[in-house]
Parts: C-alpha cells; structure tokens; sequence
C-alpha cells in the first residue's frame, strides 16, 4: 500500500533519462536531472519515514504476486501512465499492450535466466532488463511509423514497468535508516536503469544507421 501511494512521485523516469543523457553525451543535462532524481528520491523516503516513526508499524514480507496480476497491472499501469500525460485516445490500447509486452519479455528473460524478481544479482538483472527495454523501443519504432506518431510517445509507456521506482525508492529508504542494504538496493537501481538506456540507445542507433544508409542511397 505504501509503494502505491508514493509510485507516481518516484523519480523513476527521470534517473532514466539522466542516465540516458550521460550516455549520449549530454553530460551537464544528464547530471543535473540525475542529482535532481537523488534529492527527489530521498525528499520521499524522508517524508515516509517520518510517517512510519510516528505511527510506529512492524514491516511485513510481501506476498508473491501471480503472474497474470503483473501483467494485468504493467498493463494498466502504463495506460495510466498514458493518460496522466495526455497520449492521443487512439495509442492509448498501443501503450498499454507495450507495456504489458514488455514485462512479458523480461520476466521470460527471468525465468530462462533462472532469477526472480526480487532476488537476482546485478549482472543477472542487467541482460533480462536490456533484452525487454530493447524490445519496447522496437515495439515504439515499428508502430512509429504505421500510426504516424514520434516513437518516443509509446516507448516510454512500454517501459514504464521496467522503470525501478521502487528500487530507487527502497535505496534513499534504506539510506534513511543508515541500512547496510542501501548499497545492494543502489546497485540494482543502476543496473536497471543502465540496462534500460542501453538497449534503447542500441535500438535508437540501428534504426538511424538504416535511416542514414537509405539517405545515401536517395542521394546516390
């Protein structure tokens, strides 16, 4: 219940882009938005730890979700993501079927991996999460270009899901509470969020290496 309450305030999106950013080569843009993704982050575990001081609540272990309720809730939760940002009524079924695509691609590059999705090194979450963040950028490419829209609008719903909003969340938490578990939570965010700028830039970088290779041929 908590997580759900502060999901939209996370900062997920935004530490993606920085770390995009950087990437590319926007390094000054990229470091700003990334220590505004940090203050961000802890503003958050602050205000909620506050909370949890003051009402005193025991922590209980999470039960484990089935998996038709990820994919119901990647669904939504990148339709919803679609319409708080005011995608065109007509993507909107696009977005939510990229997201829902996309979290399938990743939890089957889980289970071939042999990893759950609360447990996994940072090299085993790496692969899985480029394999699916790669596939919604193909997934936006694609239909970029049959509904006449910028990809952009339907690669970031589909990668809604892959955003770790709640490991960036858990990491400020467990940095609130002097948590030795700070650094492995950090370390996850990073590779997550490395993992999906990478294989998006990979995809970005091949559809406009055949688009430069078709404006030579035009040209030739």
């Amino acid at each position: 219940i908590l997580i759900g309450e502060v999901m939209l305030m996370v900062p997920g999106i935004a530490m993606t882009n920085a770390v995009r950013d950087i990437l590319v080569g926007n390094t000054i843009a990229g470091l700003l938005r990334l220590v505004e993704s940090v203050l961000w982050a802890g503003a958050l575990a602050a205000g909620v730890m506050i909370a949890l001081l003051l009402v005193s609540n025991p922590e209980t272990q999470p039960a484990a979700n089935p998996l038709y309720v990820e994919f119901v809730t990647a669904m939504l939760g990148s339709l919803g993501f679609s319409i708080l940002f005011h995608v065109r009524k007509e993507l909107l079924p696009f977005a939510a079927i990229g997201g829902l695509l996309s979290w399938a691609i990743y939890r089957l590059s889980l289970h071939i991996a042999g990893l759950s999705v609360a447990a996994g090194s940072e090299v085993g979450v790496f692969i899985p999460t480029l394999i699916a963040a790669a596939f919604g950028a193909l997934y936006a490419e694609i239909l970029a270009r049959f509904l006449k829209t910028p990809a952009t609008v339907l690669f970031i719903p589909a990668v809604v899901p892959l955003i770790p909003g709640s490991m960036l969340y858990y990491t400020m938490d467990a940095v609130v509470r002097t948590n030795p578990s700070a650094l492995t939570f950090g370390t996850l965010t990073v590779a997550y969020t490395l993992a999906i700028a990478v294989g998006s830039a990979a995809i970005w970088a091949l559809f406009f290496a055949i688009r430069r290779i078709r404006e030579r041929r035009v040209l030739k």
